[in-house]
C-alpha cells in the first residue's frame, strides 16, 4: 500500500491510501479523489493539483538535469538562498555554493542517472515539504565500475511570485554506506 499525504493550503490534513482494491480517506467531507498514472492527487481545489504538478515538475527537472550532466540548468531548480544538506558533509548555502559543490562532487567526476520520487507531500500556501526516495547510478568518468546508490530525501519547496516551485532546502542520505 502506498500512502501519499497532502495538506491543503488551509492546513486541513488529508491522507489518501491506494492499493489494488480500495481507497480510504480521512476528512473526506469536501474532497474529491482523482488519479493520475503514478500518484493519487487529493483535494477538490485546483490549487492543490496545480501545486502538486508544479512540485513534481521541479523534481523531474532536477532528475533530468542531473542525468543530462547539465549543472548550468540544474542550479535553476533552487531558490537563491537554498540550502543543500548532503549526507556526511556540512551545509552548503546559496546557489553559487551549491553549484560549486555539485560540479566538484558530482558533475565533474561522474556520469549519473537520478530518479527521485516524492512519497509524501505537505503543501501550505507558498511552501511545501516533500519526503521521498531515490536511486542514483554513478559511473566514474575516469573509468571503473558503476555504483548504484539508494537513498531518501527531505526537501522544502518554495513557491515563487510567478507560481513556480523551487527547492529551498534539500537534505538527503543513503540507505547503506557508500561503496558498501
Amino acid at each position: 500500500m502506498t500512502a501519499f499525504r497532502l495538506h491543503t493550503t488551509m492546513m486541513l490534513p488529508l491522507v489518501v491510501f491506494r492499493d489494488e482494491s480500495r481507497i480510504q480517506r480521512r476528512n473526506p467531507e469536501s474532497y474529491e479523489i482523482t488519479t493520475s498514472d503514478d500518484v493519487i492527487i487529493s483535494g477538490g481545489a485546483r490549487t492543490i493539483a496545480s501545486d502538486t504538478d508544479g512540485i513534481k515538475a521541479v523534481v523531474d527537472e532536477f532528475n533530468a538535469t542531473v542525468t543530462a550532466n547539465d549543472p548550468d540548468t540544474w542550479i535553476n531548480v533552487f531558490t537563491d538562498d537554498a540550502l543543500m544538506l548532503p549526507a556526511d558533509l556540512p551545509i552548503v548555502s546559496g546557489k553559487d555554493a551549491i553549484k560549486k559543490w555539485g560540479v566538484d562532487s558530482w558533475f565533474t567526476p561522474f556520469n549519473m542517472k537520478l530518479n527521485q520520487v516524492i512519497d509524501e507531500l505537505d503543501i501550505a500556501d507558498s511552501w511545501a515539504l516533500g519526503r521521498g526516495h531515490f536511486t542514483l547510478d554513478v559511473a566514474p568518468k575516469s573509468g571503473g565500475d558503476e555504483i548504484n546508490l539508494v537513498g531518501k530525501f527531505l526537501a522544502r519547496f518554495d513557491k515563487g511570485s510567478d507560481g513556480s516551485w523551487k527547492y529551498a532546502r534539500n537534505a538527503f542520505n543513503w540507505d547503506a554506506p557508500m561503496g558498501g
